[in-house]
């Protein structure tokens, strides 16, 4: 005869019935920690990127009422969290401060860190879309940050602003008036073009432009770089 156990009413349990009522409530405790694991990916995956940094803002915050530092951090959390729609999240951020275009191109790539130039090159690119009249300072702004993903950068939609020939061969000298990308991107037409030797890579650069990129560059030098016997064979 199987035990039974006896309530305060009077009423009797079987240790079957009691195994069953344990079971049923690990089963409902095991749902529930597998929804709160899910639950923040579910939220992410309905998220803009716009949503994205105001989840990372302190409460009383809003994008527009956030002050730069609170911004900038809110941005710097997002790309990092959300890693995988980061330039998403960048273009969000600038439209919505767009006098903060410099800081927060900074704080993105600084807070991905210049592992992955491929992602930091989509980031630049989404800022230089937004503001294709500044291509040449975002650019030259996001080498300085992460010099090993410069190629990258010069590669990506919009790169060839600053006239980056990645392709070209150490001391090669350039077709006079050339530049990358054909001069797109908003640019005065009449700006004139120079030819730069930057490390042993030809450059091409508006003259607007040449003293910042020479600042920038220590070792630069106007001039096409020139063909050696020991190069170039």
């Amino acid at each position: 005869m199987k035990k039974l156990f006896t309530a305060s009413n009077g009423e009797h349990f079987s240790v079957a019935t009691l195994r069953a009522a344990f079971v049923l409530l690990i089963g409902v405790a095991l749902a529930s920690s597998l929804f709160v694991a899910t639950a923040p990916m579910a939220t992410a995956a309905n998220m803009s990127p716009t949503q994205m940094i105001q989840s990372q803002l302190p409460q009383s915050k809003t994008m527009a009422s956030a002050t730069k530092t609170e911004f900038l951090n809110a941005t710097c959390s997002a790309v990092k969290k959300y890693r995988e729609v980061a330039p998403s999240i960048t273009k969000a951020a600038v439209n919505a401060h767009a006098d903060w275009k410099r800081e927060i191109l900074h704080t993105v790539i600084t807070c991905l860190g210049p592992d992955d130039c491929d992602l930091i090159a989509q980031d630049v690119a989404a800022v230089v879309s937004a503001f294709p009249d500044e291509a040449n300072a975002l650019i030259e702004l996001a080498i300085e940050l992460a010099p090993p993903c410069r190629d990258a950068i010069g590669q990506a939609p919009g790169g060839g602003g600053i006239g980056i020939f990645t392709n070209v061969p150490v001391n090669q000298s350039l077709p006079p008036g050339t530049i990358a990308g054909g001069g797109g991107g908003g640019f005065n037409p009449e700006d004139t073009r120079l030819t730069i030797c930057d490390n042993g890579t030809s450059v091409v650069v508006f003259s607007s432009r040449l003293a910042t990129y020479l600042t920038a560059h220590p070792g630069a030098f106007v001039g096409a770089c020139v063909v050696t016997p020991s190069t170039n064979r």
